[in-house]
């Protein structure tokens, strides 16, 4: 991703995440927070904020120092590519939600599904770039934004090869510095 194409999403990121706090701050509620529905929200609100935020720490946690190291696709990465954004998404519908309203969390939910599919393919364009074939084969067994539990039970068994770990190809290049997988860490 061009680093000027960046600066701006990040840019945008921060205007629009202003603009949509400051709107859930002043929104009214058709229940009142003191209703059993406004407390309901308010309470769900808050729990979604909590697992955005801790799902949000353990990504970069993971990543951490190891970002340009090469493909990460252990630890949070093996249940989807794009966690980070996930939990994003996540943390925003729960302060939406801390607004005591349904229409609030939902154009959130819209504004995402809006804005993040061209984030989400500008980040795989430069992912396949810079790890060709590693990626794919990545891409191929990992969910591109909904994490998947089933498939990731699969990561925390000690495989009994090598090649039964779907992040293997990733380990392998990354030792040999290839960007294509490594014919001894096929077993």
């Amino acid at each position: 991703m061009n680093l000027n194409v960046e600066r701006l999403r990040k840019r945008l990121t921060a205007i629009l995440a202003t603009f949509w706090l400051s709107a859930a701050t002043v929104v009214g509620t058709h229940w009142g927070e003191t209703s059993l529905v406004g407390h309901t929200l308010f309470s769900s609100g808050c729990l979604l904020m909590g697992v955005g935020v801790i799902g949000r720490v353990w990504c970069l946690g993971s990543i951490a120092g190891r970002k340009t190291e090469g493909l990460i696709t252990d630890g949070p990465y093996s249940l989807c590519q794009n966690l980070l954004y996930f939990f994003s998404a996540v943390a925003a519908v729960g302060v939406g939600m801390g607004s005591c309203t349904v229409t609030f969390p939902l154009i959130v939910l819209l504004g995402f599904l809006a804005y993040y599919p061209s984030v989400v393919a500008s980040e795989a364009r430069r992912l396949t770039e810079r790890h060709g074939d590693v990626y794919l084969a990545y891409r191929q067994v990992t969910p591109l934004l909904i994490p998947s539990f089933p498939h990731s039970l699969t990561f925390m068994k000690a495989p009994s090869t090598r090649s039964e770990a779907p992040h293997f190809v990733a380990e392998c290049s990354m030792r040999s510095g290839s960007s294509s997988p490594l014919p001894g860490c096929t077993s």
